[in-house]
């Protein structure tokens, strides 16, 4: 079985959220073991096979649903396992995010996204710095080197 949750970042609380809408999917059980990569979430330093010194707050997170976690042997032992992950995501991002976009809506929504960060940099200002991100662009400017030239 399949569960793909999507979420708008990597941060450890979309981790366990996550896991909480698996187990709630999958019947409202808990798996007894979880396999794992090395996922910072989860792993704060990778030792010698599949031993692991695990976050603290992931260590409370598994205590309290009662689970077990493995992970994947680093390497090119367990990169056959990482594979099958990244296969089952490749799978999903393609068989139910589409249509995929084509190089012309790609490129309309490249062009609006510049548009926009361009109209922020008028007015944005990194910390403690007097002139605009787009001022400090303008000085910058004079002093690149041109495009190459291609026949």
């Amino acid at each position: 079985m399949a569960f793909h949750v999507f979420f708008a970042s990597k941060a450890q609380k979309c981790f366990f959220d996550g896991h909480g809408k698996t187990f709630k999917a999958f019947g409202g059980g808990v798996f007894d073991t979880i396999r794992y990569d090395n996922i910072s979430s989860a792993v704060q330093k990778v030792l010698i096979g599949r031993k692991r010194v695990e976050n603290e707050r992931f260590v409370a997170f598994r205590s309290h649903w009662g689970f077990i976690s493995s992970f994947f042997t680093p390497g090119v032992e367990g990169a056959h396992k990482k594979d099958e992950i990244k296969r089952a995501t490749k799978r999903a991002k393609q068989s139910y995010f589409v249509p995929v976009l084509n190089e012309a809506a790609t490129a309309e929504i490249s062009d609006k996204l510049h548009a926009k960060v361009a109209q922020h940099d008028l007015r944005r200002h990194i910390e403690f710095r007097r002139n605009t991100i787009q001022e400090n662009f303008e000085k910058k400017n004079a002093s690149l080197m041109p495009l190459a030239k291609f026949d």
